[in-house]
């Protein structure tokens, strides 16, 4: 599976994997070193390459060719000039920062420190040299001064060392692992919800949902919660619920912008064939991934506040909504502290917090029920004595739906206030005027930091009107919903049915794990 991946990234690695001759088994091996799931820590491989460098530039140093060039001169040999004479039946040394070196026809011996010693055999060396040879064509972006001002940072610290050792090469592997990183956040989007992804599409197999569609309702999402926990996951249903739309998100924006499956992908680089089921190769490609580790939250771009952000054709605002909300300023306190923690979690659930109401109203409604559940069981696990009350909360759907709708009211009040500042662009009659200049004072009278004069609090507003905009839109739109949802079912009677059906489950879940007298 190509993760949503450039079709022109995947014809790069192709293109290496190709010129190098790999053979299917280490085209597989190379490309788990790129998308980081060759092992639990995503850099080994890049440590791998860093002592292969150093060895073979070593070897292939000489008077006119100080080891660094020389190493990056075996990197760009592809025809196997200045490898071949290594490769003998007669072993060939050499010494290079305290570190022995030695090759022969089956491998490369690095021997440094205290008894130290790394083998490498001449398939790890070419895919060592592939990883480093990905790193020299990677361009440069935005972000980014490219791949190879990472490879010539690392190059340039792992032979300036006097005495190579691991800390040297932790030093050195940095630059790398960072634009490696930053290069998996970039490129293979769907990376980060592996897990969640291999869950979904067994589910959809164990439930007989043989035609594999995709789209979840807010019982569906319970029930694959449900099978989900079954199978190891720990999460929360909340925090289930906010990972399950992170990876709407995503597949609909980058992933979806892309066609989903790139006509080139992945696991056809393995298969030396193209998939025919999409999905099938989705969970092939799973198969293939060992743990992996957490990836680094991407940096948030310093935005023009001026405009708000935009949605899409079916409404769903853009991910930058919770970066907006992240941008409101403190001071000025547009949000204490708990409206701000509300509005993120209604936030996270974005688009199903548009598209499901029922499921933002249960995720907000079950989250306090299972945090006491989770602290009890803890408790009496510690304890050794008792019993997990697992007696429900009351899930008060009109409530959450009433406390979203005051959320609401809170935006509302700082647009008048920035429309009577002349801060932020509005229906500018004197009665809005007016109404603003009275909640202007009433807000001043409420939070201190607003009794700053009318010309400071008009920049601030200015300068932060789009996020204002961009988040008063998406909470506007939820409070909309939980509306609608109310004025068409019973909400007692769904609370009660959801009550049970939570039940269900939370008895499962917390039964072993609480110790009995």
């Amino acid at each position: 599976m190509d993760w949503g991946i450039d079709p022109a990234r995947v014809a790069e690695i192709g293109t290496i994997a190709s010129s190098r001759r790999f053979s299917a088994r280490d085209t597989e091996k190379f490309v788990l070193a790129i998308t980081g799931g060759g092992s639990e820590n995503a850099d080994l491989p890049l440590w791998d390459m860093l002592q292969v460098l150093f060895a073979l530039g070593a070897l292939t140093a000489g008077p006119r060719m100080p080891a660094r060039d020389a190493a990056i001169g075996c990197l760009l040999d592809e025809s196997g000039i200045l490898l071949r004479p290594l490769r003998q039946e007669k072993p060939v040394g050499a010494e290079l920062a305290g570190a022995s070196i030695e090759a022969s026809a089956t491998e490369v011996v690095l021997s440094y420190g205290a008894g130290k010693t790394r083998s490498f055999s001449w398939s790890r060396v070419r895919r060592a040299l592939g990883l480093a040879d990905f790193l020299f064509a990677a361009e440069a972006d935005d972000r980014s001064e490219g791949g190879l001002a990472a490879l010539r940072s690392a190059l340039d610290a792992v032979f300036a060392l006097a005495v190579f050792d691991e800390d040297g090469l932790k030093r050195a592997v940095q630059e790398p692992a960072r634009f490696m990183r930053a290069w998996r956040r970039r490129h293979l989007p769907l990376l980060a919800f592996a897990d969640l992804i291999r869950q979904r599409e067994a589910f959809l197999n164990a439930s007989g949902r043989r035609e594999r569609q995709r789209e979840f309702d807010p019982d569906d999402l319970v029930s694959l919660w449900s099978f989900a926990l079954l199978h190891g996951e720990t999460w929360s249903f909340a925090r289930f619920a906010e990972r399950f739309s992170a990876l709407i998100r995503e597949e609909r924006s980058s992933v979806g912008r892309r066609d989903f499956m790139a006509p080139a992908s992945m696991d056809s680089l393995m298969a030396r064939q193209p998939s025919e089921n999409p999905e099938e190769a989705l969970i092939a490609w799973l198969d293939h991934q060992a743990v992996l580790g957490e990836l680094e939250p991407e940096d948030i771009d310093e935005e023009d506040d001026d405009e708000p952000e935009e949605e899409d054709e079916d409404g769903v605002v853009r991910e930058r909504v919770y970066a907006a909300l992240m941008r409101l300023p403190a001071d000025p306190k547009f949000l204490n502290k708990e409206e701000r923690e509300s509005v993120g979690r209604a936030l996270a659930l974005l688009p199903i917090a548009h598209e499901q109401p029922l499921t933002l109203a249960r995720s907000r409604a079950v989250a306090p029920w299972e945090n006491r559940l989770v602290e009890a069981s803890r408790r009496v696990a510690g304890s050794n004595r008792g019993q997990v009350d697992q007696t429900p909360d009351p899930f008060d759907y009109p409530g959450i739906a009433q406390a979203l709708g005051a959320l609401g009211k809170r935006f509302d009040e700082l647009l008048l206030i920035g429309v009577a500042l002349e801060a932020l662009e509005g229906p500018a009659n004197a009665a809005v005027l007016a109404e603003g200049q009275k909640v202007l004072r009433r807000w001043r009278h409420d939070r201190a930091s607003f009794r700053i004069d009318d010309a400071k609090l008009a920049l601030i507003f200015a300068r932060h009107g789009g996020a204002l905009r961009t988040v008063a839109g998406a909470l506007q739109r939820i409070v909309r919903q939980q509306r609608r949802f109310g004025e068409s079912a019973d909400l007692a009677a769904q609370a009660a049915l959801d009550e049970a059906r939570f039940t269900e489950v939370f008895s499962q879940r917390y039964q072993g794990r609480v110790k009995r007298p």
